[in-house]
């Protein structure tokens, strides 16, 4: 996804969805998380129906997990909260911080994602939870 239109048609349709907090989750290592949370960050401040703040959590530990769980939780209705994550198979500690976020976006890097890093990753998410996928790369 490069171009403004294609991210505002993502936030769009993941506004069609209940979510306040939402795991943009690299399927794989390098699949830029952190650049698809700031991008839609972006597009939702200027859609201005909330507040939209980016909750780093790639680099998680274990010891980090109970403070960024409690940082997920604290949304109010007027905000929502991208949580980037690493891959689940590379950072277990992701697996608490995906099941605290009310949804997730699945960022799959073309050619380095294989079906099993995807369904594990839904599997640790649950697939009800699972609102979009994006591939890049």
């Amino acid at each position: 996804m490069t171009n403004d239109a294609e991210w505002q048609r993502l936030w769009f349709t993941l506004q069609g969805q209940r979510w306040s907090t939402l795991a943009v989750v690299d399927v794989t290592s390098g699949a830029d998380a952190t650049g698809v949370a700031q991008s839609l960050a972006t597009i939702g401040a200027r859609d201005g129906q909330a507040l939209v703040k980016v909750i780093h959590a790639q680099g998680a530990s274990f010891k980090d997990v109970p403070g960024l769980v409690h940082q997920i939780a604290e949304a109010s209705e007027h905000d929502q909260k991208l949580v980037a994550c690493a891959p689940v198979r590379s950072n277990p500690a992701m697996i608490p911080i995906l099941q605290a976020t009310s949804g997730a976006v699945l960022v799959v890097r073309l050619g380095t994602a294989t079906t099993a890093a995807v369904d594990a990753t839904v599997d640790a998410i649950g697939r009800e939870k699972v609102l979009a996928s994006i591939s890049i790369g």
